[in-house]
């Protein structure tokens, strides 16, 4: 499975920033999206992977989450021209896997949100 990358570094705590980031795929390519997050746990940034199988976002991983973010409500939103598809858990420690309910196309995600509530 190969996995796309994509880091963001806010300063603000719960600011909102848009950055444009881009990707390297392991096996080569590159992929674009906006990144935002909302964070009130902590003021250094997160990071979220996107795990793409055959051409298609299957689970998103936010990592660099710091233990005060521990039991905190952890939503992904991932935008495309036709579509917002939002998954959402509890964060479970420093990296958090959330698996999407239907798989969407990886060349299609234009936008990535990350809002951490209490």
């Amino acid at each position: 499975m190969t996995q796309r990358r994509l880091l963001a570094s806010l300063a603000a705590v719960a600011a909102f920033g848009a950055l444009g980031v881009v990707g390297q795929a392991a096996g080569g390519g590159s992929f674009a999206a906006d990144f935002g997050v909302v964070e009130p746990c902590t003021d250094a940034g997160v990071r979220a992977d996107l795990e793409v199988d055959a051409s298609v976002v299957r689970a998103v991983t936010v990592g660099d989450l710091p233990a005060q973010c521990l039991g905190q409500d952890l939503d992904v939103t991932l935008g495309g021209s036709t579509y917002d598809v939002t998954v959402s858990g509890p964060v479970t420690g420093t990296s958090t896997r959330l698996v999407l309910a239907s798989p969407v196309a990886a060349h299609d995600v234009q936008t990535i949100a990350v809002l951490l509530t209490s």
